[in-house]
Formats: structure tokens, C-alpha cells, sequence
């Protein structure tokens, strides 16, 4: 007798196969398991608005690369008569519009698809940034010496020095020191040269709450230091460690949100409305060419897409008649042939069939 051992071996490694190409596929590309599974996007619109000289123009607006928990999707501009690249220069990106000349008032689009992704890590730096130069006038430096030293005596490390520092300033009952320091200046701006003079490095970043049929919205400060190798994010308005999830990092750093030259009056606003994808769709566009996405059958064109589906369908017919024949009991004309007259009711429908 034959040993059937190789034949359950094969089957199982098979099975055991499929099933972790279907699991990495599903963890890496974000492939759903069933049909009809939506994602949440964010599509979020930047309008730039300025008035021109009559001169020719150039614009030139902070854009966001790799925001902490989330993937862009798409980008678009839609500004009729104006040129739009993205220049990538020192790890930052900048959409410029530019034109010949123009008058009048004129109003620049940037539109932009993000999805919420694992992409928790925050920005590495190879070179260790130094703390920034800060200046008080008269009283203030005393205040500011005094406040920090509050704060260092309760903490331990970067992190809990700015916990620390971000409690006695937002505290609703503000001492004399503090509340000299907050008497002209708003909190983050306190916060920032506070960090600087104690030896850390930080800096003011943007983000932009995300809130679904939102218009008109300006974007609002958050702090980062600089701490084990890399910058880390602290909301000023809780002084709480990390980003919110409606809370998207859109610009980094000292460099400038919008930068018009032929143009006066500049500002920009955004504009943002929550929508519903198909969930493999998303992943089709998101990581097209990557990975394990060679392995589906969604990067053919849909001809032979057509083709193969028909083709996996025969194993599962042919499971469907085995368990007819031996388990029930019923007789069938053949092992393929009630497949081939299924398929032939799938081409052309229940009534020509």
C-alpha cells in the first residue's frame, strides 16, 4: 500500500502557504479579509489667497511629509494659469505656484488624501540641533530663572521638565513669575524660549485639527524638543506627550507656512471633509508595487483579472461536488462537469443557460 503521507504533506504546506501570503498581505498592505470593508480618508484643502502686483509671482506653501500617524494618499492643485511643483529640499517639501504675471486677487488650491496608518514614529535627526538664543527684557529674565528652576527641581529628564514647565504655565492660578512671563506673550511662545534657555532644544510646529465638514481653519502651535535622538511632540494647550488622532503635524520646524513674492495680503486656510473608501481600493493605491502586491491579481489588467476569477473558481466548485458525491450521497454527471455548467449559468445568466 501507498503511503499517502507525502500527498497530506504537500497539502498541508499548501494550505499553510496561502494562508501566511494572505496574512502578510493583510498586515503589510492593508488587504481586507472580506469584501466591502470601507476605511475612513481625510480629504483636507489648503486655499492660498493673496492680492498681485501685476508682476509675475511666485508661491510657495509649507507642505506635510510623513505626519506622524497618518499616509498621504493623493495630491492635487487645482490653480488654473499657474505652473505647481513639489520641491523636496533638506527632508522638506514646499508646493510652489508660479506665473508670468498676474493682478488682482488670486486664490491657489493644494488638495490632499491622508489615511490614518501605524505611522506613529516621530522625525529622526542625524545631527543633534543646538538650543536656540533667547532674550527677556529686565524682569522677566529674573522670572524666567525662577520658573525653570521649579521645573528642574521636579523632573529628571527632558520629557518630565517639559511636563513640568507646561503645568506651572498652564495653571489656571498663575504665580507672580509665571504670570509676568504670560503678560505679553502667549503660552507657547513662553514655552519655547523657556526650553531653549534650560539647555533643550525645541521649536514651534503647526498642526491642523481634523474635525469632518470643517471650513475656514487656521492651524494651531505645538511644541517639539529635541531627546533621545529625535523630536518629540507636546500639545501646549494640555501639556500632555504626543499628537491627538484629530490633530495632524502639517508643517515642522522654523521654516515659513506660505511664502508670496509678487503678491500682498497672504494667508491661508484649510478646509477638510471626512470620506468612506473601499478598503482594497485604498490598498490597490497606496501601496501599488510594493511588497507582497505582486502577488494579487489586482495589478493585472482586468481582462485576465476577469479570467483568473473564473479560475479559482474550479477548485471551489470541485470541493462543493466531491462533498455532493461522498458525503450526501448524490450522483453527479462527472466530477467537472456540473462546474462547467455552473460556469456557463455565471456567463450567461439564468434564463439563455
Amino acid at each position: 500500500m501507498v503511503s499517502r503521507v507525502p500527498f497530506y504533506t504537500i497539502v498541508a504546506l499548501l494550505i499553510f502557504t496561502g494562508l501566511c501570503t494572505a496574512l502578510l498581505r493583510h498586515v503589510q498592505l492593508g488587504i481586507p479579509f472580506l469584501p466591502g470593508q470601507q476605511e475612513k480618508v481625510w480629504l483636507i484643502e489648503a486655499r492660498v489667497d493673496f492680492n498681485a502686483q501685476n508682476a509675475p509671482v511666485l508661491a510657495s506653501l509649507d507642505l506635510p511629509d510623513n505626519p506622524p500617524g497618518y499616509a498621504i494618499l493623493n495630491e492635487l492643485a487645482a490653480s488654473p494659469g499657474y505652473g505647481f511643483s513639489i520641491i523636496e529640499n533638506d527632508g522638506r517639501r514646499r508646493g510652489e505656484w508660479s506665473k508670468n504675471s498676474a493682478d488682482g486677487a488670486q486664490t491657489l488650491y493644494y488638495k490632499a488624501q491622508l489615511i490614518r496608518s501605524k505611522n506613529l514614529d516621530t522625525e529622526l535627526v542625524d545631527v543633534t540641533p543646538n538650543p536656540q538664543p533667547v532674550f527677556w527684557d529686565g524682569p522677566e529674565a529674573t522670572a524666567a530663572e525662577y520658573v525653570i528652576e521649579m521645573a528642574q527641581s521636579k523632573s529628571s529628564s527632558p520629557e518630565s521638565f517639559t511636563r513640568e514647565l507646561m503645568r506651572l504655565l498652564l495653571n489656571p492660578e498663575p504665580g507672580q513669575n509665571t504670570g509676568l512671563l504670560l503678560a505679553n506673550q502667549p503660552p507657547v511662545i513662553v514655552m519655547d524660549k523657556l526650553l531653549n534657555q534650560a539647555g533643550i532644544p525645541a521649536r514651534i510646529s503647526m498642526g491642523l485639527q481634523l474635525e469632518d465638514a470643517r471650513r475656514r481653519q487656521s492651524l494651531v502651535p505645538v511644541i517639539e524638543i529635541f531627546a533621545k535622538d529625535r523630536w518629540l511632540v507636546f500639545d501646549p494647550s494640555t501639556g500632555q506627550q504626543g499628537l491627538s488622532e484629530d490633530i495632524l503635524l502639517w508643517q515642522r520646524g522654523s521654516n515659513s507656512l506660505l511664502d508670496v513674492v509678487g503678491g500682498v495680503n497672504s494667508r491661508v486656510s484649510f478646509s477638510m471633509i471626512e470620506q468612506t473608501l473601499p478598503a482594497l481600493e485604498l490598498a490597490q493605491t497606496q501601496f501599488a508595487g510594493q511588497g507582497f502586491a505582486w502577488l494579487g491579481v489586482h495589478t493585472l489588467p482586468i481582462e485576465e483579472q476577469s479570467m483568473f476569477k473564473l479560475l479559482f473558481l474550479l477548485p471551489l466548485g470541485a470541493m462543493v461536488v466531491v462533498f455532493m458525491r461522498i458525503i450526501v450521497g448524490l450522483k453527479t454527471s462527472g466530477t467537472f462537469m456540473p462546474i462547467l455548467i455552473a460556469l456557463a449559468f455565471l456567463q450567461t445568466s439564468l434564463v439563455l443557460a
